[in-house]
């Protein structure tokens, strides 16, 4: 398909960016919930692991019947979120590879992407909850960009603000 570029280079970041908060949400949910497995591979903060690695422990724990994720999804959630894990490896691909799709497979995308942020901040949400973790809170370190979280009194933080805040600097 050819596009113009102001086209190109406008689905590209939208590509990259969605990438980028699934990565995120990503991470996190396996850092609460499977950080040995991150650990063993080598990623001790997120931008070390990319989206078919998350997608990869999110995968594992899924098969776990007494698993955390099977803890707090029915099996229609589960379902779902196997599907959406699946597709998500394609918003990664498009944007690693630049393959520009019609609008039609954009859409689709950028629904999956929705329903896959929404089932990732849930499971999040859950998984700290039940570490005794009511507040999730960051910060940057100065040699590394670590997620620090920390144990607060008051409720979960909703993490889209962080991330919209991060890509619109």
């Amino acid at each position: 398909m050819s596009v113009r570029p102001e086209t190109y280079f406008e689905i590209q970041a939208q590509l990259t960016t969605w990438t980028d908060e699934l990565e995120f949400l990503g991470y996190i949910l396996c850092e609460l919930i499977d950080e040995d497995s991150l650990n063993t591979k080598g990623y001790r903060y997120h931008q070390a692991a990319d989206l078919p690695a998350t997608v990869e422990i999110l995968r594992l724990q899924l098969k776990e019947p007494n698993g955390y994720l099977s803890k707090i999804m029915s099996e229609d959630e589960l379902k779902l979120f196997r599907r959406l894990l699946r597709k998500a490896k394609d918003i990664r691909n498009l944007m690693a590879h630049h393959k520009i799709q019609n609008h039609e497979r954009l859409k689709d995308l950028e629904d999956t992407k929705v329903k896959l942020s929404d089932m990732l901040e849930f499971a999040i949400k859950g998984a700290a909850s039940d570490r005794g973790i009511y507040q999730v809170c960051f910060g940057t370190d100065t040699y590394l960009d670590t997620l620090l979280i920390a144990q607060c009194k008051d409720t979960l933080v909703s993490l889209l603000p962080y991330l919209q805040n991060i890509y619109a600097n």
